[in-house]
């Protein structure tokens, strides 16, 4: 039969209370995280939904704007706003262009994207 000294029993005594002790700390740190992760996901998700109400009371004010902005640009209501403005035109209002002018002022026109683009290509 093997004789344990109280030296080594003592100190199987002390292992055995200090791994207890551990797995008691470890469990209650545990506990606590798993608590702690808990409350955050509560939490993230309140803020989820209060943001996305906030992102759909948006998208129905934009919904409501474009609506609107639809119905303001729409050719009757934009003739109802201006109907009673509305004049014939006048003779004097008619302005006629000759075809030799609407060349020469291609001519212009050309020349000046000729001399941007070179001096674009230049710098």
């Amino acid at each position: 039969m093997i004789h344990f000294s109280k030296q080594s029993s003592k100190s199987a005594q002390f292992s055995l209370a200090l791994t207890l002790v551990s797995v008691l700390v470890v469990s209650c740190v545990g506990s606590f995280s798993i608590l702690w992760i808990q409350q955050e996901i509560s939490k993230i998700a309140k803020d989820t939904v209060a943001l996305e109400r906030k992102h759909e009371e948006l998208l129905r004010k934009l919904d409501y704007l474009d609506s609107r902005i639809t119905d303001i640009h729409q050719p009757v209501a934009m003739q109802s706003r201006i109907s009673n403005r509305l004049l014939p035109v006048k003779d004097s209002q008619i302005v006629w262009v000759d075809e030799n002018q609407l060349l020469e002022a291609n001519a212009y026109a050309e020349a000046r994207t000729g001399y941007q683009s070179l001096v674009e290509n230049n710098l």
